[in-house]
């Protein structure tokens, strides 16, 4: 089998995982929080269910994304080697990102 063919799927998939895991996320930010949230709903689906549908798509995307990175290993490797400065290189950008997402996330 030609992983090549794999990778429109993967691609996609993910793409609209991720759309549909940022709505469940704002949904369940803006949801009520404490004892009253049991018999909050939205869309016909309670809070329970939206925390179950977000965490199962958190682990597709998760998946999908580590088989994202193998059937696109070398463009990857690619990318990192043939940096020629310091600020175009991708790996300082998204480490970068990371740690700017990671810090704003602790300051919520």
């Amino acid at each position: 089998m030609n992983y090549n063919e794999l990778r429109p799927y993967t691609a996609v998939t993910m793409m609209v995982a991720l759309v549909i895991l940022a709505i469940t996320g704002g949904i369940l930010y803006f949801a009520p929080q404490g004892p009253g949230s049991r018999i909050w709903s939205f869309l016909g689906l309670n809070k329970h269910q939206f925390k179950d549908i977000h965490l199962c798509l958190g682990l597709t995307v998760g998946i999908l994304a580590t088989i994202h990175g193998f059937l696109n290993f070398s463009s990857i490797s690619n990318y990192l080697k043939h940096s020629s400065k310091v600020w175009t290189h991708p790996m300082l950008w998204a480490v970068a990102v990371v740690f700017f997402t990671v810090i704003m996330a602790l300051m919520l």
